[in-house]
């Protein structure tokens, strides 16, 4: 079954509101029942990778944090530097792991009344909820031990920021998936250069405030314009004079396009074994 051969919204253009109503409340039934049961299987299949899913970025985060005490000076911009690591690390990770985990689209089990975009946008949800989770963790926590820390002044953009990310990370795990199918050692190639983009998206800075080649560097890929975006939802008065969202956008539009595109033309002819 296609993207949008066979999909019921799309046979059901004539039918009344009753039904439409119907219609969405199934859906939208369908993907929290897939949601919860990714999140389940998610550590009781293996547990190592759910715990792997949530300390790399842990790591990532001390790691930055550390480096950055080396030097003498006050935080990038905030009163935690811990936390303003974490807000770039948690939304870099939420495209890279959601990438990496809808290559395996292809060996989802099938669920009663799913279509193949239901199981996209269950991992999608699944995915937002975790980083959300421990982003948050972070927050409490480090509040207890500075009191400056404030919660984000404005939650519905960090979470149009996380969506946008997640959408990217969904067109390039479409395009994974059917590169594995082809050539399994990508699986290994993609978990070295997945993490690349992790240096080249501005985490340790404040992308105004980097220096001319550095910003010109990391403005050239869609991550730090999202970070960027995610920042300005979190902090109060973020600079976001060189965020170009229209360019970020565009590259997550674009990606999703390609990426169903490729998916649903090249399936019937893809082993999944």
């Amino acid at each position: 079954m296609g993207w949008f051969r066979g999909n019921p919204i799309a046979r059901s253009v004539e039918v009344d509101r009753t039904q439409w109503f119907q219609i969405v409340r199934r859906r939208v039934s369908i993907l929290l029942l897939l949601t919860r049961r990714t999140l389940g299987e998610r550590f009781s299949r293996s547990r190592f990778a759910g715990l792997v899913s949530v300390f790399e970025p842990l790591g990532m985060i001390l790691m930055f944090t550390l480096l950055h005490s080396l030097v003498p000076g006050p935080p990038p911009f905030g009163s935690s530097g811990l936390l303003f690591f974490a807000s770039g690390v948690m939304p870099f990770y939420l495209f890279f792991h959601l990438s990496s985990r809808i290559r395996n689209i292809d060996n989802y089990r099938p669920f009663p009344g799913a279509t193949r975009i239901d199981h996209v946008v269950a991992r999608a949800i699944g995915e937002v909820f975790t980083k959300f989770t421990i982003f948050f963790a972070f927050v409490i926590i480090t509040s207890f031990f500075d009191p400056a820390v404030n919660f984000p002044v404005n939650p519905f953009i960090c979470m149009a920021a996380m969506a946008s990310m997640a959408t990217l990370g969904c067109a390039i795990g479409l395009v994974n998936a059917t590169i594995v199918s082809m050539f399994s050692s990508w699986v290994y190639i993609y978990a070295l250069i997945g993490r690349i983009p992790l240096f080249l998206s501005g985490i340790p800075f404040v992308q105004d405030r980097a220096p001319v080649y550095i910003r010109d560097l990391i403005a050239s890929t869609p991550f730090s314009h999202l970070i960027t975006w995610f920042r300005s939802g979190y902090y109060v008065g973020y600079p976001t004079k060189t965020m170009d969202l229209p360019f970020a956008l565009s590259i997550c539009a674009i990606a999703l396009f390609i990426g169903i595109l490729i998916d649903d033309n090249t399936r019937e002819y893809r082993s999944t074994d």
